[in-house]
This record gives C-alpha cells, structure tokens and sequence, in this order.
C-alpha cells in the first residue's frame, strides 16, 4: 500500500504540473503563492471556460442533428463504420509511438523517488497509464454520446449510454494493449534482432486485424456496429450490455498485460529513451513563449543522442551541396515526413483546387487551409532544412564558393524531388481510380506550386529586404498563396504563368539576399 499511495502522490504532481504548464498560456501560474486577484482571475478562467465548453457542446449537438437529417442513411453507415475503423486506427497508431519509444517518461526527481522505494516496474507503468487513458475514454465516450444524438435525429435510436460504454472501455483497451506492446519490447535485447522482429510481428498482427474487421463489416454491412445498440433490438435485447461487459474485460486483461510486460521490461532502456522529454522538461514554457525554438532544441537533442547515424560518400563540386543535403535529410529523417505530407495532401490538393475553383469563397477557404497547415505546422521550414544549416554558421558559409541562389537550389534539390515524387504518384493513384481528376494542367501546377514552396522556404536562410520591409518564408508564402488565389479566379492557364513570374521573383529575391 505505501508503493501505491507514493505513485498516486507522484502522478498527482504530475497533472498539477501539467495544469501549471497549460495554465501557462492562460496567464495563470498556479504553482506560485497567489493572492486574492490571482484568485478572482482563476475564478473568472473557470467560468469562461466552463461557459465556453456549455455552448461548444450545445452547438455540437446542434450542428451533428442538423447533419444527420440532411445526411440521413448515408452518414448512418459512415458512423457504424467510423466506430470500428477509428478504434482499429487509434490502436495502430498507439502502438506505433509505444514501439517507436519507451511508454513510461520519468524525470530525475521521479527517479530519486522511485527507484528507492517501489520495486515493481509494473505497477509504475499501470499508475502511469490511468490519466491519459481515462481522459482518452472520456473524451471519446462523449464523442459516441454524440454520435447517438445524431442517429436519434436520423430515426435511429440508440442505447446512449451502453454505447458510451462500450467505446470508453474499447479506447481504454486500446491504449493499454499498446502499452504493453512497448513495455514487452524492452524486455528483449537491446538493439538485438528479436527486439525488431516483436515490433514487425506486433504491427502485422494488427494490420492483419484492420483487414479482418474491414471484411466482417463490409460483409456484415456497415451499419452492423449500430445495430448492435439499436434499441429497436428486441431478439437480441441483452446485446448491448453484453458488448458493454465484454469491452470491460478486456480492458481488465490489457491492464493485467501492462503489469507483466512492465514488469519484464528494462527499466534502463525504458529512462534512456525518454531522456529527451527529462533534458526538456525545465524548459517546456518556451513552446508557447517560442515554439520554433523549442521545436529546434528537440529536434538537435535527439539528432546528437541518435545512435543511427546513415553516412554515404560524398560527391565532388556543386554536387557535394546535393549530397550533404541529402545526407542531412537522411539523419533528421524527421523532416521526410513533413514533406512527404506536403506531397500526398497539400500540393495535389492544391493545384486541383487552383484549376477548378471559381468562387472567391472557395479561394478564400483554401488559402487560409494552406497557410494554416504550412505555416502552423512547419512544413514549408522542412523544404529549406539543409540551405539553413549551411548559412547558420558564417565559418561553413564563407568556405562553400556558391552564391545563395545557387546553394539555396541545390541544397532544396533532395527535398523538391521526394515532394514531387509523392505528388506524381498521389496523381496517379486518384487517376486510376477516378480517370481524368488530374490533367496535364494540375502537373504543371504542382511542379511550379512546389518549386514555389522551396524558393520560399529558402527566405529563412538569408536577410532579404524589399522596400525596407524584410521578407520571410512566412511573408512569401502569403505572397504566394494570394498571387496563386487571384489568377484561379481568372483561368488555370493563368495560374500556370502567374506561378512562373512568382518563382522567378523569389528567385531574383534570394539573388540579392545577404
């Protein structure tokens, strides 16, 4: 009992200290001695937020009824199969993090804490996992609460609460089985084959699963999973109580799973691999005060402590440029994923939209899409990754004989191939399914739209000035978004040359950049 009170106490601390972080951006210090205005502002957070959540939920509810009487049959199906798919998706992806890195995340003083005291390592990881899990289950269990409004606007009742349950304890079940996937990883040899050979195993397994459930439903028919909770189920009345106590169990056998694989598990593997979060821990505030820079810190803590370090010959005049961008690309592999996002998402998307919208609304709505996702996430910086390593340190600079035109092309030529390639093939796919979605005329678009984003990208690496006024990426990319926006309202043909004079700006722009 006193192992259990200690790791209760500890993860009390630890939501305290992550309200006292979210707090943060509110304004509110909750760790600090607070005085009776610090009390009313605390007062009047919990009443804006609490009044903000009432009318968020009303016009939820509101807003999802609405859609299904319009939707009707349709959005019926669509929620049968959105149960069974979402669960499956968030396993998948649960166990993919637990996999990728340990599941348990201590800092130092946890550790001078626990290791003297507690000495089951499942018992820790069990505590560990009951915050997050239970708010996921929560979460998602007013998600279902909402779905069922919405079938009962449909004409289709359901037993609301039986549901709730249900998806609570399968979310629950969920995360814990990942959990126990990654404790149970570390139990083999570090860097060994059988380490790898459970992690590919444990994926297959659940791929394999995915497919499974797809041919049950699909066989079954989609709205199966609703029918289960109908409340017009008078054979199989007891049905969703059943599907209630049988989720329950499972998540009572997930949660016996994490314990043994825990227990089985490498404590030191387990620390070592969350070293990145403990060396980051003091200062987390800078993601709200800076995120760039946070962003920054993270990604070179985990390139310097990376033990895969991929390194290949490298080429001989201007080509060297290409192969140090590549390499650099190779290493924070990071950035391969952003970019490839922008491939298969954004530029198809965008240069189909580009040459079939007519409304300004349309328009509008894009370019605020595309910003957001470009800026916000910082996948347009990802493009520019190797020019603004190269023009960061002035002693590296001042030795590579290329001007910034010349070293910001070659340096985006590794990235600029991956994104077009992942666009050609994104291109191809949707035509063999739908032929005829995208034509020469949407090619052309994505090539010079992505060339656009690298020439942009690359504004980060030098001081460019226009009319005393500095141009970053940031300020590019609206340029470039607008310039796009306006000449689709006119013809595509327009967008084509329109991005040609635009790249060809930018161009001139890094020319005389310092």
């Amino acid at each position: 009992m006193h192992e259990i009170s200690l790791l209760v106490w500890l993860k009390v601390r630890h939501i305290r200290s992550a309200c006292a972080y979210w707090g943060y951006m509110f304004g509110a210090d909750i760790e600090s001695k607070a005085d009776l205005i610090d009390k009313l502002y605390y007062l009047y957070l919990l009443v804006l937020l609490g009044a903000w959540t009432a009318s968020a939920w009303m016009f939820a509810v509101s807003s999802v009824e609405e859609a299904y009487v319009f939707g009707g049959a349709i959005l019926l199906d669509i929620t049968g199969a959105l149960l069974v798919f979402a669960l499956l998706a968030l396993l998948v992806r649960s166990t993919v993090s637990a996999l990728w890195r340990s599941p348990l995340r201590l800092i130092s003083p946890d550790l001078w804490l626990l290791v003297p005291y507690v000495r089951s390592v499942g018992l820790v990881a069990l505590i560990d996992a009951m915050p997050r899990t239970l708010a996921f289950s929560f979460a998602t269990s007013l998600g279902a609460w909402l779905l069922c409004s919405g079938c009962a606007a449909a004409g289709m009742q359901l037993h609301a609460l039986a549901l709730s349950s249900t998806v609570a304890c399968a979310v629950a079940a969920a995360l814990l089985i990942a959990r126990a996937a990654g404790y149970a990883r570390l139990a083999f040899a570090k860097r060994g084959p059988r380490r790898a050979a459970w992690s590919i195993g444990v994926l297959a397994f659940e791929i394999l699963l995915c497919a499974g459930a797809a041919f049950a439903v699909s066989g079954a028919g989609w709205r199966a999973p609703l029918d289960t909770f109908s409340a017009a189920n008078g054979v199989h009345a007891a049905a969703p109580g059943v599907a209630a106590g049988v989720f329950a169990l499972a998540v009572a056998c997930s949660a016996a799973a994490l314990v043994c694989g825990a227990n089985r598990a490498d404590l030191a593997c387990a620390i070592e691999e969350g070293a990145a979060d403990a060396a980051l821990f003091g200062v987390r505030r800078l993601a709200f005060q800076a995120p760039d820079q946070y962003r920054e810190l993270r990604r070179r803590y985990r390139i310097a402590h990376r033990r895969l370090r991929p390194t290949f010959r490298l080429a001989s005049g201007p080509a060297a440029a290409i192969a140090r961008a590549a390499l650099s690309h190779a290493r924070q592999f990071e950035s391969l994923l952003g970019i490839a996002a922008m491939g298969v998402l954004i530029v198809p998307l965008s240069s189909w939209t580009l040459a079939h919208a007519s409304s300004p609304v349309v328009i509008v709505a894009w370019a605020y899409g595309m910003f957001m996702a470009l800026a916000s996430l910082s996948f347009l910086r990802e493009l520019s990754l190797a020019f603004r390593e190269d023009m960061r340190v002035t002693l590296v600079r001042d030795r590579i004989p290329l001007s910034n035109l010349v070293l910001a092309v070659l340096d985006a030529l590794p990235a600029l191939g991956i994104l077009e390639a992942c666009s050609f093939i994104t291109m191809l796919l949707v035509n063999a399914c739908a032929p005829g979605s995208f034509t020469m005329v949407e090619v052309a678009i994505s090539v010079l739209l992505g060339t656009g984003f690298s020439l942009v990208a690359a504004l980060d690496g030098v001081e460019v000035t226009f009319i005393r006024v500095g141009v970053t990426s940031v300020v590019g990319l609206v340029l470039l978004l607008a310039a796009a926006g306006l000449l689709a309202l006119w013809a595509p043909i327009a967008v084509i040359y329109g991005l040609v004079v635009v790249d060809l700006a930018f161009i001139a722009l890094l020319e005389n950049g310092k």
